[in-house]
């Protein structure tokens, strides 16, 4: 995700960093990594680290949509709310959360108030708040907004902070489309770029969108291989989890 954050040495040190937490989300352990981000916001906030608080719920949140766990993703963003109710930086990431979660009233409102600001920064601008309005359009059943939305955010695609979200949106709207051929593209170039996405879900999201891409282009073989792929970098992963349910259910059909 974007709100990567930046810990004092000291504090670092002490208690686990968001690398891991995300590390654990990469591999579908996500109780674990649940007890990990409360630990840390609990340290943080102990510590009178509010940002640091919010960051980490934003962040959560955010994470648990991607997974399919929308309920969770709206309660923690009312947490993070409820911290930092005034900052335009936390209310954006709050936004993307809730418009990954399906939250859609509540995320354009947000995103109106953002886009007020006249100081909002290069990446944000271009890069955030079309990740915003493509999940919006994506949840809307518009894959073709969705792309035009993201049209702007291509320059910053493979930015260090972009955690390759840009592009997996746009791998969605394809797969939405039907459009196997650039579906696979979008997912492939996060696939080819793990640096950009070493700690966020983008990078096994990414092995099952292939999957599915291929599944679109009728290349079964292709197809079985990717999800084969996915459920391997998940073969610890906690069972219940949505996304994996409904993945494993597309397999057996390819089958």
């Amino acid at each position: 995700m974007f709100t990567r954050s930046e810990m004092k040495p000291n504090i670092k040190s002490r208690f686990v960093s968001l690398t891991w937490m995300s590390a654990l989300l990469i591999l579908g352990r996500l109780r674990q990594s649940r007890e990990l981000f409360g630990s840390a916001r609990t340290i943080a906030l102990r510590r009178g680290l509010e940002e640091q608080a919010v960051s980490i719920t934003n962040d959560q949140a955010f994470f648990e949509a991607q997974l399919g766990n929308g309920r969770e993703a709206k309660e923690l963003v009312n947490l993070s709310l409820r911290m930092m109710p005034n900052s335009v930086h936390h209310k954006t990431y709050a936004a993307l959360a809730l418009a990954q979660a399906g939250d859609l009233r509540r995320a354009e409102a947000l995103m109106n108030e953002v886009g007020k600001e006249p100081f909002l920064g290069t990446m944000m601008t271009n890069n955030t708040l079309n990740c915003i309005r493509a999940a919006i359009e994506l949840n809307r059943k518009d894959p073709a907004a969705a792309i035009e939305a993201l049209r702007r955010a291509i320059p910053y695609d493979l930015a260090s902070d972009s955690y390759g979200l840009t592009v997996y949106y746009r791998g969605l709207a394809y797969l939405e489309l039907k459009s196997g051929k650039e579906a696979a593209a979008q997912f492939q170039i996060i696939l080819d770029n793990h640096g950009l996405v070493t700690t966020s879900v983008n990078w096994p999201l990414a092995h099952l969108g292939l999957a599915r891409a291929y599944a679109v282009s009728g290349d079964a073989v292709k197809s079985r291989t990717a999800y084969q792929e996915f459920f391997s970098l998940w073969k610890d992963a906690d069972a219940d989890i949505p996304v994996l349910i409904v993945a494993k259910s597309e397999y057996a059909k390819l089958k």
